[in-house]
C-alpha cells in the first residue's frame, strides 16, 4: 500500500526508476471508464474464490485454466479502455509506432522474404531502435502475414476499412498497401495469444511442484503487472517459450526421453529467432538440469546425459541451420551487430545493479515478490541439511537472476524485457501457499489493486501517435456531382472567378466527398494551362492545408476546401484552362476519372478563365 500511495501522488520519481530511465507518470484525463476493469477484477476474484473452494478435480482444473486464459486478454482490453474508449485504437497505435516497437515498420514493407534474410544483417543499423537490436523473427512474421493477405485481397480490404481511419493522416502508414496494413493484426492479437501461456504454465507447475501450485499460478498469471500493463508487447508472449522449454526439459529428464531434450532445444531455437534476449533461457535450463541431476535420487547414466546435451544442442541449432542453408543467414553476425548496438547504452552499471531487481520484482507484483523471497530463503535453508529434496527451480532462478543482474545487459525497461522470466518466480512464490481460498483470494486482490492503480498513473507504452484530426464542417452533397474518381473521390462543386487580374491570384472553392473508404493519400494537383497546353501555374497538396488526406475522408460526408494559385509576374493576358486531378506521390501514378469527362492524362477540365 505504501508503494501505491507514493506512486499515486508521485511523492518521489525514484519509485519509477532512475533518472536515466524512468517509467512515465501521468494524471488520468478521465475517470469515467474505471468501472470496467474494476468490475472485471471483482468478478474474477469472486470466481477464483469459488473455484478454489471446490474439491480438486479435472473439471475444476479445466475451469481454472479456461478462466485464466480468458481473463488474460480481457483484463488487458479493459485496462486499455481506461485510456481510450475504442480499444482497437491503442492496439493499432502500439503496433505501427516505430518508437513502441518498429517490427511492423520493417516487416510490413518486405516484399521479398529471401532478400530480407540475405541482407538482414547489413540493414540492421538502418532499422528503428528495437529491430536493429534483435533477430529477424518478428519482422518476418509481418512479412509473412503480408504475403498471406496478398492472397486474400477481400479480407485485407475489410481489415483496412477498419484500421486505416485510426491513423488516416499518417502518410507513411497510409502509403502502405492493404496487405501491409492488414498484417498489423499479427501484433494486435498478442493479448489473446498471451492467454495460451496459462496451459504450459499449469503443466510446468504440476510437473515441478504439485497440482495446487499449478492452479494458483494459473489464476495469478493474468494479474501480474508486467503482463497486464503491456498489451501488444512481444516480451510478455516470450514467456510461452520459457515454460515450453522447461516443460520439455523436465519431461526429458524425469522420463529419460531424448525427444524431450530435442524439443526443449528446438523451442529455445525459436525463442532466439524472435529475440536474442531469450538467450537467458539457455542459462536457466542448464542450471536447472545441473540442480536436478545433483538433487535427484534417480540420476540417469552419464552416457545418457551426454546424449541429452547433444540432442538439446541439435534442437537449439535447428532453425539457424535451416536459415543458413536457405538464405546464408549468419546468426553470429546478427548477434554481433545487435549486441554492438545494444551494449552501447551510456547508462550507469552500478545504478542498475539495484534497479534491475527492483524494476523486475515491482512489476512482478510486490506481494508476489515478498512470497518469492520467503520461498527462496526456505529453498536455500533446505540445501544444507538435505532433510528434504532440494528445490531445483528456486535455486535455478536465484543463481540465474544474480548472474543476469551482474551482467548489466538491460539497464532500462527491465520489467518489460525480462517479462519472459515471469513464470519461474510466479511458480516459486505459489509453492506451499496455505490451502485457504480466502487467503489466496486476498493475495489475488492485492496484486489486482496494484495493477489497477499502476494503470491509472503509469504510462508504460508510449507511441508518439495521436487520434486522427476532427472532420471538417459538412457541406451539402449535390445530386449530380461534377466528377468521380475510380478510387472514391467525388468533386461535388467548384467555384472560382472566370475573370481575374494578372496581379491577382486564382482562388478556388471545391467541395469534395466520397462514397467509399479511400486506401491511398492522394495529392491534388490544380494546373493552369495556356492555349498551347503549357503549364503556367500550379498547386500541389492535400486538402485542408495538408491536414485532411483522402484516407481521412468520411463516407457520404462532404466538405469545402479553398485553394489559391499564385500567378507568375510576367503572365500574358489571355484565356487559360484550369485542370485538376489526383496522383499518388510515391510513384506519381494518377488516379483515373470515371466517365467521359477525363482527359487522356487523367485530369479534369474545370473550365476556362480569362487573365486580364
Amino acid at each position: 500500500m505504501a508503494y501505491l500511495v507514493v506512486l499515486s501522488f508521485n511523492l518521489t520519481p525514484w519509485v519509477r526508476g532512475p533518472q536515466e530511465w524512468r517509467w512515465a507518470y501521468a494524471i488520468p484525463a478521465t475517470l469515467n471508464r474505471l468501472w470496467l476493469p474494476a468490475l472485471l477484477l471483482t468478478i474474477y476474484l469472486t470466481a477464483a474464490y469459488f473455484l478454489l473452494r471446490r474439491t480438486p478435480s479435472p473439471a475444476t482444473t479445466v475451469l481454472v485454466i479456461l478462466m485464466a486464459a480468458i481473463m488474460t486478454p480481457a483484463l488487458q482490453f479493459a485496462l486499455l479502455y481506461m485510456d481510450h474508449p475504442d480499444i482497437k485504437a491503442p492496439l493499432f497505435y502500439r503496433t505501427v509506432s516505430e518508437s513502441a516497437g518498429g517490427y511492423f515498420n520493417v516487416g510490413a514493407t518486405v516484399t521479398d522474404i529471401s532478400d530480407f534474410f540475405r541482407h538482414f544483417v547489413e540493414r540492421m543499423p538502418t532499422y528503428p531502435v528495437h529491430p536493429q537490436r534483435h533477430p529477424p523473427g518478428l519482422p518476418w512474421l509481418f512479412a509473412l502475414a503480408r504475403q498471406i493477405f496478398d492472397q486474400l485481397p477481400e479480407l485485407a480490404r475489410q481489415l483496412n476499412a477498419s484500421l486505416r481511419p485510426y491513423q488516416c493522416d499518417n502518410l507513411n502508414l497510409m502509403n502502405l498497401s492493404n496487405s501491409a496494413i492488414a498484417s498489423s493484426v499479427v501484433q494486435m492479437s498478442v493479448p489473446m495469444l498471451l492467454g495460451l501461456v496459462v496451459w504450459p504454465l499449469y503443466a510446468l507447475g504440476r510437473r515441478v511442484y504439485d497440482e495446487s501450485t499449478a492452479r494458483r499460478a494459473a489464476l495469478m498469471w493474468s494479474l501480474i503487472p508486467s503482463i497486464a500493463l503491456w498489451a501488444t508487447r512481444w516480451d510478455q508472449l516470450f514467456a510461452l517459450f520459457t515454460v515450453g522449454a522447461f516443460v520439455a526439459l523436465c519431461y526429458g529428464l524425469t522420463r529419460q526421453r531424448l525427444r524431450g531434450l530435442y524439443l526443449s532445444g528446438l523451442i529455445v531455437s525459436a525463442a532466439l529467432f524472435f529475440n536474442f534476449g531469450n538467450i537467458v533461457v539457455v542459462l536457466l535450463l542448464a542450471l536447472y538440469a545441473i540442480f536436478w541431476v545433483v538433487g535427484t535420487q534417480r540420476r540417469p547414466p552419464f552416457s545418457w546425459l551426454i546424449w541429452a546435451v547433444v540432442c538439446w544442442s541439435i534442437g537449439a541449432a535447428t532453425i539457424w541451420i535451416v536459415l543458413y542453408i536457405l538464405y546464408q543467414f549468419n546468426p553470429l553476425a546478427a548477434w554481433s551487430t545487435a549486441m554492438g548496438i545494444h551494449l552501447g547504452l551510456d547508462r550507469s552499471y552500478v545504478t542498475w545493479l539495484f534497479f534491475h531487481p527492483y524494476d523486475f520484482f515491482v512489476f512482478l507484483g510486490i506481494p508476489l515478490a515478498v512470497l518469492w523471497f520467503a520461498r527462496t530463503i526456505v529453498a536455500l535453508r533446505d540445501v544444507r541439511p538435505r532433510r528434504v529434496p532440494i528445490d531445483p527451480l528456486a535455486l535455478t532462478f536465484l543463481v540465474g537472476l544474480i548472474l543476469l543482474i551482474l551482467s548489466g545487459t538491460s539497464r532500462g525497461e527491465v520489467a518489460r524485457v525480462w517479462a519472459f522470466l515471469l513464470p519461474l518466480p510466479l511458480l516459486i512464490a505459489m509453492y506451499r501457499f496455505p490451502e485457504r481460498a480466502a487467503l489466496f483470494t486476498g493475495m489475488l486482490g492485492l496484486v489486482a489493486l496494484q495493477v489497477f492503480v499502476s494503470n491509472i498513473f503509469l504510462r508504460t507504452v508510449g507511441t508518439g501517435l495521436n487520434d486522427p484530426p476532427t472532420p471538417p464542417p459538412q457541406a451539402t452533397l449535390e445530386s449530380m456531382p461534377l466528377a468521380r474518381w475510380s478510387d472514391g473521390m467525388i468533386l461535388q462543386a467548384s467555384d472560382f472567378a472566370r475573370t481575374v487580374s494578372g496581379r491577382d491570384a486564382i482562388d478556388l472553392a471545391l467541395t469534395w466527398s466520397t462514397s467509399q473508404p479511400i486506401d491511398r493519400p492522394y495529392t491534388l494537383f490544380i494546373h493552369l494551362l495556356d492555349a498551347q497546353g503549357r503549364l503556367v501555374a500550379q498547386y500541389d497538396g492535400m486538402p485542408l492545408a495538408n491536414t485532411w488526406p483522402t484516407t481521412c475522408w468520411q463516407t457520404n460526408e462532404g466538405f469545402t476546401d479553398h485553394y489559391r494559385l499564385t500567378l507568375p509576374a510576367a503572365i500574358t493576358p489571355s484565356d487559360y484552362q484550369l485542370r485538376l486531378g489526383f496522383y499518388w506521390l510515391p510513384n506519381g501514378e494518377r488516379a483515373p476519372i470515371e466517365g467521359e469527362k477525363s482527359n487522356a492524362d487523367h485530369s479534369l477540365d474545370l473550365g476556362a478563365i480569362t487573365i486580364q
